[in-house]
């Protein structure tokens, strides 16, 4: 258990993530363009002609939402996305804090389980930013609390 101890476990897991951004562009890239390839085969007809979609509907068969509501999804998703992704970064912040803590055999005193726990949990700043962050008026305020968030933890332990 000493990798744990020396701190390779976790800089092994920054390293790790840090690696699978490009790798994640370049499988994003090649299936974008497997899609562009596939749809490009498929729009002609075995006789060489171009097929046409369907014609649209003549008239709409249900009641529209009103465009208020349609907005309020449209916001709401991108922050119910974050919350999943919050939840994760907790998880995988207590997990770590659990291990370190205990393959150290230290005791759980609250403010030391509170700086190791901001610490592997500051990753969900980036990832609300990239998810819900796309009005220009919330990355500041998402990168406040999590700097105030982070900057009182550290405070607290010293």
């Amino acid at each position: 258990m000493k990798l744990a101890l020396t701190g390779q476990l976790p800089f092994i897991l920054l390293v790790a993530t840090i690696l699978a951004l490009p790798i994640s562009f370049g499988l994003l890239r090649l299936y974008r363009r497997a899609v562009v390839r596939s749809m490009r085969s498929t729009g002609v007809a075995g006789g060489g002609e171009t097929l046409k979609p369907d014609p649209a509907p003549d008239h709409v068969t249900g009641a529209r939402p009103p465009a208020g509501t349609v907005e309020a999804l449209l916001r709401r998703g991108p922050w119910r996305a974050a919350i999943v992704y919050a939840i994760a970064s907790g998880a995988y912040a207590a997990v770590m804090v659990t291990g370190v803590l205990l393959s150290a055999r230290l005791e759980f005193f609250p403010m030391r389980v509170l700086l190791l726990f901001v610490s592997y949990a500051w990753p969900i700043v980036l990832t609300i930013n990239l998810v819900a962050g796309t009005v220009p008026r919330t990355r500041p305020w998402v990168l406040g609390i999590g700097s105030r968030t982070g900057g009182c933890g550290s405070f607290l332990c010293h």
